[in-house]
């Protein structure tokens, strides 16, 4: 059994990064592909501690939540990406290190972003869900609730350009994300099983 592929789904929020990944996941598996569906930030501890910071219930500096997001990483790659990939499988995660580089180096510099990411392995492929802020924004409205630290449109357009240049220099295939949810997944979908095969 040959080792597992990792690949990493990114983008701005609202860009339908869980739709594509779970849809992602589904696909793959009803096509016989042993697949894992994971996300960051994950459900431990260090992972619900991002989430207070993001929804404003916590107060810290950019360089701390760069590195809990750096912590909260290590714990995913060791205790659920690591293993999946030993066993063969196929690993998809809802972000991973292009959303560091794209957020946190917002405030900070990328080379330091890079290097508290260091450990985290180069996932086999990576797509960009490209969206536009505005029609992201709607989707994140239209789920309800408050927005977080990085949504409004002018953040998300920064984080966007990012996402851009980022892809060009990993070699990310960027999709139009601003199409209805079956044509994404499509597109996803060619990307991924052109890999696979």
């Amino acid at each position: 059994m040959g080792r597992g592929r990792l690949i990493a789904l990114e983008g701005i929020d609202g860009a339908g990064l869980s739709t594509q990944s779970a849809a992602l996941v589904d696909r793959l598996k009803s096509s016989g592909v042993e697949a894992v569906l994971t996300k960051e930030p994950t459900e431990g501890a260090v992972g619900r501690l991002i989430r207070d910071v993001l929804s404003g219930r916590v107060a810290i500096p950019p360089p701390s939540l760069a590195l809990l997001f750096a912590a909260d990483r290590m714990d995913h790659v060791e205790s659920v990406i690591s293993p999946a990939l030993d066993r063969g499988e196929v690993v998809v995660t809802d972000r991973y290190l292009l959303s560091s580089l794209a957020y946190q180096g917002l405030d900070l510099p990328t080379g330091w972003v890079e290097e508290i990411n260091r450990f985290a392995p180069r996932p086999d492929l990576w797509i960009v869900l490209d969206a536009d802020p505005e029609v992201a924004l709607r989707r994140i409205r239209s789920r309800g609730g408050d927005l977080e630290m990085y949504e409004s449109a002018r953040i998300l357009g920064r984080i966007r350009e990012r996402f851009l240049s980022l892809a060009e220099r990993f070699g990310a295939v960027v999709v139009d994300a601003n199409r209805p949810v079956a044509e994404v997944a499509l597109d996803v979908w060619r990307s991924v099983s052109g890999m696979l095969r």
